[in-house]
């Protein structure tokens, strides 16, 4: 029972940074599928760098970072669903206002665990 405990504690400190490596590796997917690769396509490269390098510094820069960027999409949800309220049209409302909300919420709490995860690291490599 320790044993799995030990191993749990090991690995659930990596499931951010795989969340945001699947996420990168679905978009990227995605764009070379539709065949529309653009720069923007392989920005989603940075989102590797927490499983690659694993840096108390670059984890929290990261977390910071993703962290605003994800706080301004549920800020931008909420602007969109008023719209909605108020009668503004949506082509795929279900999508926006039911997925898109756990979509951001939890890359939004992964990202925020970023932070902490940086912010408490004892020295500056991860174990």
């Amino acid at each position: 029972m320790l044993a799995l405990r030990q191993i749990w504690t090991k690995y659930a400190a990596l499931f951010p940074a795989i969340y945001f490596m699947l996420l990168g590796i679905f978009d990227i997917g995605m764009d070379l599928w539709h065949s529309t690769t653009s720069i923007q396509t392989w920005l989603n490269v940075i989102l590797f760098i927490p499983i690659v390098f694993r840096n108390r510094t670059l984890d929290t820069i990261l977390g910071v970072i993703l962290s605003l960027l994800f706080t301004y999409l549920l800020l931008a949800l909420i602007v969109w669903f008023l719209q909605y309220a108020r009668g503004a049209h949506f082509k795929y409302p279900f999508e926006t206002f039911v997925f898109g909300p756990l979509f951001v919420g939890f890359s939004l709490f992964c990202s925020i665990t970023f932070v902490y995860k940086g912010l408490s690291s004892s020295n500056n490599s991860h174990q």
